[in-house]
């Protein structure tokens, strides 16, 4: 494994290694080092060590100034080609605090309305993580009445194009029900791929709204400007004279 830029190269816990140069710092963990704490290091040509075995793949971290930093921002790693396009699997609304969806398109009282959004990698990846999904670069909504009337104009639910979200913000930002590639649950790992689930809104009084059809616009798009959209409609149907505007016994179903 080579490094990404020149620089000073400092061991990290006998399994990472750090190059730094003015202004930017990579960090290459999963690694089984072949240079020396301090030893000067050139892109592309010096043998920084050897992806450990077991681990399969290397974690590449870039950091400028005090800030994790995508590596494929503008100034970072080039060329770099993307011809994959994100995708919404779906799009749905449910109880605040629950995991279940309504089991129908009506909805009514406070909810949150989800996404499931993902993209692929724009190279086959070898081993573990074969044919793992990653997360889109951008995510944003809208919320809009079928007459045109515009309620919610495009928001940005997370932005990765340049760094990441605080973590105090991790469960603003995805929906429960997330989990990562390769997720550990208690004390077992299971090897299967992630579920990326977007907060679109994580608390959406839907009696702030007139009684009607609605349509809900998730966007997604990648560093290299590839996109899709995807809509689904929704009905508000609050009834007068209860307490949280749902008639009782309305129940969600099971996940979709």
């Amino acid at each position: 494994m080579y490094p990404v830029i020149s620089g000073t190269a400092r061991l990290i816990d006998g399994a990472a290694v750090l190059v730094r140069s003015p202004g930017r710092k990579f960090q290459y963990y999963h690694v089984i080092p072949t240079i020396h704490n301090g030893q000067h290091v050139v892109a592309g040509r010096t043998v920084l060590g050897h992806v450990m075995r077991a681990a399969n793949h290397v974690h590449l971290t870039e950091i400028r100034g005090r800030r994790v930093w995508n590596p494929l921002a503008r100034g970072g790693i080039a060329p770099y080609t993307d011809r994959t396009v994100p995708t919404v699997a779906a799009i749905f609304a449910r109880p605040v605090a629950s995991l279940l969806p309504f089991d129908a398109q009506s909805i009514c009282g406070t909810v949150s309305v989800v996404a499931a959004a993902q993209d692929s990698p724009p190279l086959p990846v070898p081993g573990t993580f074969a044919g793992y999904p990653v997360a889109p670069a951008l995510v944003t909504w809208s919320l809009t009445r079928l007459n045109g009337i515009v309620y919610v104009p495009t928001l940005p639910v997370v932005d990765f194009r340049t760094t990441l979200p605080a973590v105090r913000n991790f469960w603003n930002v995805y929906a429960r029900g997330s989990y990562q590639n390769a997720p550990r649950f208690s004390n077992q790992q299971f090897f299967m791929p992630g579920r990326f689930l977007y907060n679109l809104a994580e608390t959406l009084d839907t009696r702030s709204y007139p009684n009607g059809a609605y349509e809900v616009h998730a966007h997604v798009s990648d560093m290299r400007g590839n996109w899709s959209d995807a809509v689904q409609q929704f009905t508000i149907q609050n009834h007068p004279g209860t307490d949280n505007g749902c008639l009782p016994g309305y129940l969600p179903s099971s996940l979709p």
